[in-house]
């Protein structure tokens, strides 16, 4: 979408929190309350995004201490473990058809000693387990012996790709058992299983694109040349909505067909960060600040710091940087990024189908607008939720986007 803060006109005030007119009053406290609670201020205009740097890093660790705090609702879930695969450190060059020479210098800026990607899957019922007898006896670390009938949810967390864990309760449990549970109205049965597997991706700054999508794709490629499933879905909420859908448009141009459907929740999309949403968010968004998002994109991109002075016009500081990196320089590059290129194919009848979230007090919500507006304008098969409230939160809210949702 164009920019909304170049524009030559008169702009309406931002919305304030308590006086937004589409959030319900428990959402405009939660957002009053949450700063106080998740410290965002630690990630502001001005502090660097360079791990070396002591105050970062002792940022990251006190923010990720209280966002990694997530765990899996174990009363949903009849049996787990964790699985890791090797990364393919080329996937770019064999899955998306790049030049090594586009990524190559990117790859090369942080090293990994450690060439394992983690997966930790977890088998959901649509319904609660009744003791620990009904245990699953099924053996879910090696996908290929599990029942092809059984559905298989790829989740991608969230965290502004700067933290998060595969044990995201969102992925792993809400929306896992509601998709069970409309599986299971599908199938005619009161019970039904489905297996999801979670994804443990590196974060920045510690290790920036293209490391993310490396493990994110490793993973999905995985999946899909070991598992004998006949429903291969994904899903991915904020970042994770990120890579979703990023990792489903490259699954369609490599593996046409094989991915059934994908939930691209909030999804964080444009790194220019000038959209109306933001604009209109930009001091009420309590659940997702902008300025934090812009640290995230900083630090997701390694776009290194502001130039001084330029905090009164945040959006050309980004304009700016973008301008000096290499990424949006290459179309194949800025598709990975931003999932902005929609591939031919969609249209049919096969491909996969797109479930995308938006809300409408969230920062994010014309980032999520532009991409269902692309699929559709693609032919694809595409359903656009909207919410009324804030980042997340807006699907909890409201009823009717929930029920459409789930």
């Amino acid at each position: 979408m164009g920019s909304f803060y170049s524009k030559n006109t008169a702009h309406p005030k931002p919305y304030s929190n308590m006086f937004h007119p589409y959030k319900y009053f428990l959402d405009k406290v939660i957002s009053f309350l949450m700063p106080f609670f998740v410290p965002f201020h630690l990630m502001a205009y001005n502090s660097s995004t360079d791990v070396s740097n002591k105050r970062t890093k002792e940022a990251l660790e006190k923010y990720r201490k209280v966002i990694n705090a997530s765990v899996v609702d174990s009363s949903l879930v009849v049996a787990s473990c964790d699985i890791e695969i090797q990364r393919d450190e080329h996937i770019l060059s064999t899955m998306s058809g790049l030049d090594a020479t586009l990524y190559d210098c990117y790859s090369r800026r942080r090293v990994d000693n450690d060439e394992r990607v983690k997966l930790c899957t977890y088998l959901v019922s649509s319904e609660k387990p009744k003791g620990s007898n009904n245990k699953s006896t099924v053996q879910i670390n090696d996908l290929s012996s599990i029942d092809p009938s059984i559905p298989v949810f790829v989740w991608f967390h969230g965290g502004g790709m700067i933290s998060g864990v595969a044990t995201d309760p969102i992925g792993t449990t809400k929306y896992a058992k509601e998709f069970a549970k409309e599986q299971s109205k599908i199938v005619g049965q009161s019970e039904v299983q489905i297996l999801v597997v979670s994804i443990e991706y590196r974060l920045s700054p510690e290790y920036p694109f293209p490391a993310g999508i490396i493990d994110c794709l490793s993973a999905m490629k995985f999946v899909l040349e070991t598992s004998c499933s006949k429903s291969i879905n994904i899903g991915g909420i904020s970042a994770g909505g990120n890579m979703a859908a990023v990792v489903a448009l490259e699954c369609h141009r490599r593996y046409p067909g094989k991915v059934k459907s994908a939930l691209i929740h909030s999804p964080m999309l444009s790194p220019e960060t000038d959209s109306k949403s933001y604009f209109m968010n930009s001091t009420s968004s309590g659940a997702c600040p902008a300025s934090w998002l812009r640290w995230c994109w900083r630090a997701y991109l390694d776009l290194g710091e502001y130039p001084e002075n330029s905090e009164d016009d945040p959006v050309k500081a980004m304009r700016d940087l973008l301008q000096k990196s290499e990424m949006k320089a290459s179309s194949e590059l800025w598709r990975l990024c931003t999932a902005n290129e929609i591939p031919p194919g969609l249209d049919k009848p096969y491909a996969t189908k797109f479930v995308v979230t938006t809300a409408i007090a969230d920062v994010l919500c014309d980032d999520g607008i532009g991409f269902a507006k692309r699929l559709e304008e693609n032919g694809a098969n595409v359903c656009h939720i909207p919410a009324q409230g804030s980042h997340v939160f807006a699907h909890v809210f409201d009823s009717e986007a929930a029920k459409r949702l789930n």
